[in-house]
């Protein structure tokens, strides 16, 4: 079973490794595995969200 705290841990790392993405580049867009591309911030939330239902990300 995961931790509430592992969840958050996992999320905020994912976040980390997006936000130094955007310094290399600031137009970033993240594309989802439905093939839809979303904006720097609607991936944020996107992120949490999927990590919060309990999916693996990498």
């Amino acid at each position: 079973m995961v931790t509430n705290a592992e969840i958050e841990s996992y999320w905020i790392d994912l976040w980390s490794d997006l936000y130094d993405f955007k310094e290399i580049d600031q137009k970033l867009i993240c594309l989802l595995p439905n093939d839809e591309s979303i904006a720097f911030d609607d991936c944020l939330g996107w992120i949490q969200q999927v990590v919060y239902s309990g999916k693996r990300l990498k």
